[in-house]
């Protein structure tokens, strides 16, 4: 059975915390890019009023908590999903969950992230099978 959707452009208007607008102009004065993702696209496409703010960026994780780190409106970093190319900010009002770009690509029914296996041969002296490997145990 095959499907078939059109895709429409429409416009939405998302009120965004402050910080995402000054963390938007930080990676694009640093050139990297920033987008706004997930349950928030959702809910303001649903006339929800967003309450979580996911966002999806170019640069790694070192890069992300390096860019952010000295801002006086962050409160705290969260590396626990670092390995997996996730850095939580916290600011005084919200968590944003900030994600590397990646490309998911499925080989017999097992997704392959392509383009994420660079950065986690650098965790891991160059290999990305002893990263892989070590998940398995």
């Amino acid at each position: 059975m095959s499907y078939f959707c059109k895709m429409t452009r429409m416009k939405i208007n998302i009120k965004l915390p402050n910080e995402v607008n000054v963390i938007h102009r930080i990676f694009r004065t640093e050139g990297f890019e920033l987008f706004l993702v997930g349950g928030a696209v959702r809910d303001a496409v649903l006339g929800v009023t967003p309450k979580d703010f996911d966002l999806v960026t170019n640069a790694v994780p070192e890069k992300v908590i390096e860019l952010l780190k000295p801002q006086k409106f962050v409160t705290n970093i969260l590396e626990t999903g670092r390995i997996f190319g996730v850095i939580n900010v916290i600011t005084n009002t919200h968590e944003f969950e900030i994600a590397t770009m990646r490309q998911d690509k499925y080989l017999d029914g097992e997704a392959y992230l392509e383009s994420f296996k660079n950065y986690l041969k650098l965790l891991n002296n160059g290999s990305f099978e002893n990263f892989t490997n070590g998940l398995m145990k």
